[in-house]
């Protein structure tokens, strides 16, 4: 199944019942297969001119042709999201690593805790 707004595209797709399609699962959510490909025709198109030699277009109809698993996105946000109702390992990761940013910028001033005494160290998640 295929849904799409003008920003997103979302696949929603099934694996074959075999040997394969299960390693490939496997690989989903232990992080080795992170990313999709799409190839797609271009039925439709706007063009807005160039930007350095390459010509800037918005897709506004396209035939999809084939979707393929693979361990790195061509185009960063190109990722698989869940597997099997189950966030892939590799998400998890990402969504530690962003918390754990983001508590660390949390800390005290350095000169306040200098002050006050007062001094934490936030640390969570597999490393």
């Amino acid at each position: 199944m295929v849904t799409s707004t003008n920003r997103v595209l979302r696949i929603v797709g099934e694996v074959k019942e075999s040997p394969g399609g299960d390693d490939a699962l496997v690989a989903v959510l232990d992080g080795t297969l992170s990313g999709f490909s799409i190839h797609a025709r271009i039925v439709r198109y706007v063009g807005y001119g160039e930007r350095d030699g390459i010509p800037v277009i918005t897709v506004t109809e396209a035939e999809l042709v084939s979707v393929a698993m693979s361990p790195h996105s061509a185009d960063g946000p190109c990722l698989i999201e869940r597997c099997c109702d189950v966030v892939p390992a590799y998400r998890v990761q990402a969504e530690w690593q962003e918390r754990e940013r983001l508590l660390r910028s949390l800390r005290p001033v350095p000169s306040l805790a200098a002050e006050t005494g007062y001094a934490w160290e936030v640390g969570f998640g597999p490393r």
